[in-house]
This record gives structure tokens, C-alpha cells and sequence, in this order.
């Protein structure tokens, strides 16, 4: 674990170039779930400390590719213990922040204490682990994808995360996890951030080796300032920290789904134009008693006429009820209509019909506004072809 000035100037500490103490021969860490145990060789220039601050072991995460820098854990209050060769160890376990992501991380251990006047840390000295290491913890997996509401208002529209993985071993358990949707005002690489957030999702435990696909989350963009950012959180004794998150950019908000809702409004001027077959309601039966006047001698003239409105009867029975009752003819029933016929009413969608089938029963046509995927002007669209 080899020293080096760099680590210095990569982490946000001021240093102490001459001072009392040092890290020298072995260190290590050990994650145990949310707790950490920190062990460090300390070589002292002045015997054991006499008076002073404490020292303090903290145990920092660097991102190579990115200037990403996030403070993993602090141990303030570890036993300093002199060990048979006469030399100083300084170990003990606190609480663990790791940072989000999926990051291979270099990890670096900094020896420091209060500064003088109270206010801040001086850096002793840093050492860095030599192997990277990559934190197991709960993730996003796959494609998260934006989907606008189809007739509903601006911004307005579902997240569709395809998957969350605990790659943590099996027979382990998450805390309870969260989707949460931020606008972050300032850089977020991992670690502290700040901003408003704007929904959040309850998911509760995930066991280890597990996966879960969550439902469609409801999303109405608001015109706050900052970046949109989905943070998938887990509950420690730290409170909520962030496991992964993905950057939701302008470009991911563009993707829509096609609007649909004006293919709707062709269906009730099909049955209109036809409002002159209303003279002729007797004809309807008029096909089956069609050929017993074609033999008779005294009507053989009257049938020739009968054969030309022969092909009005057809539509007759269909164009005679749409005048009258038209939205009675052709309305589907959101309580007792399969998927198929309710996926027929143009625009609604084979979508929309299942979930509207799956949130039976509705009591009124306007429970259909909690159903995904149908707002206030689509709904007014709907409802001459819908009924209860």
C-alpha cells in the first residue's frame, strides 16, 4: 500500500508537512454490512501523544476516470493501542458511507486530527490500497426510459425502470430501498449532493441475489431548476443513502409515445352519413321472405325493384340504431368488456384496456383517470364509447 504526494492534492484536507505522526507497516478495512472496521500501523516521531486532539483514521474513495472524491467512513473515536514491538495501532469500526454507483473506486486511508483553532482536519499522512475495489450493493440494471402520458397535461408521463438487482450474496437483506426523483442543484459523483426531490417510490426489502421490476412510476416534471436525477436509496443507520442513480437528460424526456388520441375522432362520424336507410326499418327482415315473392306471377314485377335495395338492408339494421342510439350501440363496458373490444375504441390502446381491466371495479366512467395512461382530455375523447 504504497505512499504518495498525489493523494494530497486529490483530497479536500490541509496537510501537515512535518508531522508527529505517520502510517507505516500494514492497514486494512473490512465492510460487514453497513459497518466498517478500520486498522492502521502508526509510527510516532514523539512517543506516545500527550495532550492534543485525537487522531482520527478516515477512509476515502477516488475515482480515477472523473475527479470524483467521497468520504467513506471516519473513525473518530478508535483505540490507540501500543502493540509488543513498541509501535502504535489505531483500529476500531464505525459506520459506512459508501459511494452510489457502479464505479471501481481506489481507496485511500488518511491519517489526520483537529486542526488548531478548532475549525477542520490536518491530513498526517495517506496511504493508498493497491487492488480498486468495486462496492456491492443494491442497483439500477437495464434501460431506465420516459414515456410521456398520452392525452395527458405537459410534463406530465411514467419512468420505466426495467430492473433493480441486490448483487449482495444470498441469504442477506436490503435495507428498505426507495426510487427517488431529484433535481440536483450542484454535482452529484456518488456521494453528498443537494437539491428537491420531486416523487418517491417506497420499494421495501430486496433479498440478496434478488431482483425486482418495478411498476411504472407517475412523473409530472416540474419547472424546478437543476438536473433531473433518479436515485435509487437504501435505509442504514445512516438514514437514506444512495445505492446507484442515473442522469434523466433533456434527450430522455423527448422519447414519447406517440399520441393517439386523434384517431378517435373518426369513429362517431362513421355511422352519420347514412341517416337515409330511417324509411326503411320493414326491410330488415326483408331477406329471408325475399325469394317466395320472386316466383309469384302477379308480384314478379314488384321483386325486381326489392333485389335494389337489397344491399341497403345489411347496413340498415346498423344505421337505423346508430340515429337513435348510437353511443348505446357502439359504447364498450370498462367493467365487463374484454381487453380486445376495449383495445377496438381507436386510440385507447391494448395498454391502457388491460389496465383499465385490471382496475375493475369502477364505480363511475371518471375512476378512469387514475387508470395509467388516460388524462382529463382523453377521457372526455372516451366516454361516448365507454360505459359502466
Amino acid at each position: 500500500m504504497p505512499k504518495s504526494s498525489s493523494l494530497h492534492l486529490s483530497l479536500p484536507l490541509i496537510w501537515d508537512h512535518a508531522p508527529g505522526f505517520r502510517l507505516s507497516g500494514p492497514a486494512s478495512f473490512r465492510l460487514d454490512g453497513d459497518h466498517l472496521h478500520l486498522q492502521a500501523q502508526v509510527a510516532s516521531a514523539v512517543g506516545l501523544r500527550q495532550g492534543g486532539g485525537p487522531l482520527i483514521l478516515q477512509l476515502w474513495a477516488l475515482d480515477e476516470a472523473t475527479p470524483a472524491v467521497v468520504k467513506v467512513a471516519e473513525l473518530v473515536d478508535g483505540q490507540l493501542m501500543v502493540d509488543a514491538t513498541g509501535g502504535l495501532e489505531l483500529s476500531g469500526w464505525t459506520v459506512a458511507h459508501p459511494p452510489a454507483g457502479p464505479a471501481v473506486w481506489r481507496l485511500v486511508l488518511v491519517l489526520c486530527t483537529p486542526a488548531s483553532g478548532g475549525s477542520g482536519l490536518t491530513g498526517l499522512d495517506a496511504l493508498a490500497f493497491e487492488a480498486p475495489y468495486p462496492w456491492i450493493q443494491p442497483r439500477l440494471a437495464g434501460a431506465v426510459a420516459w414515456r410521456s402520458r398520452s392525452g395527458g397535461e405537459p410534463g406530465e408521463g411514467t419512468l420505466h425502470v426495467e430492473a433493480i438487482d441486490n448483487p449482495r450474496d444470498a441469504g442477506s437483506v436490503s435495507g428498505d430501498l426507495a426510487l427517488e426523483l431529484w433535481r440536483l442543484s450542484g454535482a452529484f459523483d456518488g456521494g453528498a449532493f443537494t437539491g428537491m426531490c420531486l416523487s418517491t417510490w417506497p420499494l421495501g426489502t430486496l433479498d440478496g441475489a434478488g431482483r425486482i421490476v418495478p411498476a411504472p412510476l407517475d412523473v409530472t416534471l416540474s419547472e424546478q431548476p437543476g438536473r433531473p436525477c433518479l436515485m435509487l436509496r437504501e435505509w442504514t443507520p445512516l438514514g437514506w443513502l444512495a445505492r446507484d442513480y442515473r442522469w434523466l437528460d433533456d434527450a430522455l424526456w423527448s422519447v414519447q409515445v406517440p399520441a393517439e388520441e386523434a384517431l378517435v375522432e373518426p369513429a362517431p362520424s362513421e355511422p352519420e352519413p347514412e341517416p337515409e336507410p330511417e324509411p326503411e326499418p320493414e326491410p330488415a327482415p326483408a331477406p329471408a321472405p325475399a325469394p317466395a315473392p320472386a316466383p309469384a306471377p302477379a308480384p314478379a314485377p314488384a321483386p325486381a325493384p326489392a333485389p335494389a335495395p337489397a344491399p341497403a338492408p345489411a347496413p340498415a339494421p346498423a344505421a337505423a340504431a346508430a340515429v337513435p342510439a348510437s353511443p348505446a350501440e357502439v359504447r364498450v363496458s370498462v367493467n365487463r368488456g374484454s381487453v380486445e373490444q376495449l383495445s377496438a375504441v381507436k386510440g385507447l390502446g391494448a395498454a391502457v384496456a388491460r389496465a383499465i381491466v385490471a382496475g375493475r371495479p369502477h364505480a363511475q366512467l371518471d375512476d378512469l383517470l387514475a387508470v395509467r395512461g388516460i388524462g382529463p382530455k382523453l377521457l372526455e375523447r372516451f366516454r361516448p364509447f365507454l360505459t359502466l
